[in-house]
């Protein structure tokens, strides 16, 4: 993790390289995420640090850079649903699956 546009700008070959875009249930919350990783993976890690139920809800393979700007973008426009806990950043208090879907359309679409 720990992703920005610094570190695709100087790495072309990581802007460039196969992510995963995920959404998952974790406990009462909802998490979107990318990864080089599976999201079973991610899920595995996550469910230890929080110490509850996670389920995949989504999961889709495409560029990692582009995963990177859906989730940021999403980040920002639902920023008032978003909170922070000691296992996770990218947390919703509500499910934000129609739009994450919305986005991910129009991406592909372009």
């Amino acid at each position: 993790g720990g992703y920005c546009e610094t570190i695709f700008s100087r790495n072309k070959a990581l802007k460039n390289s196969k992510g995963v875009l995920y959404w998952m249930k974790v406990g009462e919350y909802f998490k979107i995420g990318i990864s080089r990783i599976s999201a079973e993976s991610r899920k595995k890690s996550l469910k230890w640090k929080c110490k509850c139920d996670v389920e995949i809800i989504y999961e889709i393979e495409m560029n990692l850079y582009t995963a990177f700007k859906i989730e940021q973008v999403l980040l920002d426009e639902l920023k008032e649903f978003r909170i922070f806990t000691d296992y996770s950043t990218e947390l919703f208090t509500k499910d934000i699956s129609e739009k994450l879907f919305k986005k991910i359309i129009i991406i592909n679409n372009n």
